[in-house]
């Protein structure tokens, strides 16, 4: 006998297999060092990923430019009573703290580029690799820092040129340092520098008519940059655990509301927006890049060149040791490119369609051609008929 207790409805079936499979999400993080960054995902994360000590610099080359590394952290996330989400990191140490950060935009570009070229090498293969890691970055927060003077040069040209890459996600740091007032001139002069500027940041559109969901994506629009700030430090306030910043003058709260940013952002992140963000990425950025570079032999080519000089596949630590992170730019090359006979077989088939739409569009041809005569010889008297016989002929 089936007991009813045994049964499940198709939804927590769905609920359970999410549980155990998880959602895979990654994040990239930019912005100059001291801008919070790593309490920052250590309060996102809810969980010591960074240390304190990670970053150091020995006085010796503190004069000399920290150049740009790409690192990716991978840390799993699993609260009571939520789909656990594996989540990765990827941290751009240096970028903006040279003296000439001309070519800090570059680098990025560049590894956003290389995770776009590795899936579509993939999907080009015949092939296909069952264990390929998508590395494409599905969100980027872009950390600014408040200076109550907008946007920097380097912010406007590197926003833009991410924008069409991924989505970008302004953030204002250092929420403790401002009063309520700066807060408010600095959220205004970045809102007004990024519509001057034109530069595409994500809008959160969500495909929905609920007058809730409308005026929950409105109130996210106008709330950008998010202000926010991380904690290392914990404590119980009425009855949950916090992250606070404790000051002489008070005691601020990451999660509150009332306080910063921060829970919306978190809300948008691995909530709300989470598979939004994943649509859009390979819906409409990757999607745009793989026409524009499918459409010519020169972007085959580029795509070729950087698959060849790619980085390795990305070999992640756990996060519980917190140990360093892996540098993504030095690693060992290991994969090939889209190999010969796949190219071979897209020219063979474009050639192909190519020949196809000459035979239609000579057949269209002959087609009109043969239908404008027929009407032409319905309108000529037959040979031997006289006016009114309507072409009968007569014997």
């Amino acid at each position: 006998m089936w007991k009813k207790n045994q049964y499940q409805s198709p939804e927590e079936i769905r609920r359970r297999k999410n549980i155990k499979k998880g959602i895979d999400f990654t994040l990239l993080v930019c912005g100059q060092e001291g801008t919070g960054k790593a309490s920052f995902i250590n309060t996102l994360c809810n969980q010591n990923v960074i240390r304190k000590d990670t970053v150091t610099v020995s006085p010796e080359n503190s004069h000399l430019n920290p150049g740009i590394d790409i690192l990716d952290i991978h840390v799993n996330i699993a609260e009571k009573d939520s789909t656990p989400i594996s989540l990765d990191v990827i941290m751009a140490p240096g970028f903006g703290d040279n003296i000439d950060n001309t070519s800090c935009v570059a680098v990025i570009v560049n590894y956003l580029e290389l995770q776009f070229d590795l899936m579509l090498n993939e999907e080009c293969r015949i092939d296909r690799d069952a264990k390929f890691k998508d590395g494409r970055p599905h969100a980027l927060l872009y950390f600014i820092r408040p200076t109550s003077r907008g946007l920097r040069e380097l912010d406007v040209v590197a926003m833009k040129e991410f924008s069409t890459r991924v989505n970008v996600i302004p953030v204002l740091s250092k929420l403790d340092s401002l009063t309520q007032e700066e807060l408010t001139l600095n959220k205004q002069l970045i809102s007004k520098d990024i519509e001057l500027n034109g530069i595409p940041v994500y809008d959160f559109s969500i495909d929905s008519d609920d007058p809730e969901t409308i005026t929950e994506i409105d109130a996210l629009r106008q709330n950008l940059p998010f202000a926010i700030c991380g904690s290392y430090d914990t404590e119980v306030i009425e009855g949950s655990i916090c992250h606070v910043r404790r000051y002489p003058w008070g005691t601020l709260k990451v999660e509150d509301p009332d306080h910063s940013d921060f829970t919306s952002l978190r809300n948008v992140l691995f909530g709300s927006h989470l598979q939004e963000l994943k649509d859009t990425t390979h819906t409409l950025l990757y999607e745009n890049y793989r026409r524009s570079k499918l459409a010519t032999t020169e972007g085959m080519n580029s795509i070729n060149s950087r698959v060849v000089a790619s980085v390795g596949p990305t070999t992640t630590h756990s996060n519980t040791a917190a140990v360093p992170a892996v540098n993504l730019l030095n690693s060992e090359p290991s994969f090939t490119v889209i190999d010969e006979e796949t190219l071979r077989e897209i020219e063979r088939k474009k050639k192909l369609v190519e020949a196809y739409m000459a035979d239609l569009n000579n057949l269209e041809s002959r087609l009109r051609h043969s239908s404008k005569f027929k009407r032409i010889s319905s309108c000529e008297p037959a040979p031997n008929s006289t006016p009114g016989s309507a072409g009968v002929v007569v014997g």
